[in-house]
């Protein structure tokens, strides 16, 4: 992947993205049920005392990088990264694909604020939403928080819609 643009520059504080217009709200919502991504990866960390851990991943997928652009600048915060793609796919001549990347701060942020407005992946922001709350930056999770925190990485992961042709 590479990174595209200035992404921390001026961030939003939970008030200002409050601000937005309701109709924003909504197409932004609108590109997250259709072309998003809401869910929770467990990553292996061997740093880490139970040797992984648990990221939330929010991200618009769109091959109109312009569109993006747009979402990026009007909530002020995201990461706009441009994929990379397989040598198969380059040569059939896919178009380029883009992703807006949030990082947890973004999401505790932006998913309150979609929240209303999604229909697709409401279920998996909540349950985003839950583990996020349940987490403390530079404190540990005790070990009812470590299994409800896996309960929710299973939750999460079988909302996930597959389309198959």
């Amino acid at each position: 992947m590479w990174w595209i643009g200035d992404r921390y520059t001026e961030a939003k504080e939970l008030n200002e993205i409050n601000m937005l217009r309701d109709v924003d709200k909504a197409y932004i919502a609108g590109l997250v049920d259709g072309e998003g991504c809401i869910t929770l990866r467990r990553e292996v960390r061997k740093e880490n005392h139970r040797g992984w851990r648990i990221n939330p991943h929010v991200g618009i997928y769109n091959t109109n990088r312009e569109v993006l652009e747009w979402a990026q600048q009007t909530l002020a915060c995201g990461c706009l990264w441009k994929t990379t793609m397989s040598k198969k796919h380059a040569k059939a001549h896919y178009k380029q694909m883009y992703v807006l990347h949030f990082n947890a701060h973004d999401i505790r942020s932006l998913l309150p604020q979609l929240l209303p407005y999604l229909k697709i992946k409401k279920l998996p922001a909540e349950l985003v939403l839950e583990y996020l709350s349940m987490v403390s930056q530079g404190k540990a999770m005790t070990e009812a928080q470590e299994a409800r925190a896996l309960e929710l990485l299973q939750l999460v992961q079988k909302t996930r819609v597959r389309v198959t042709t």
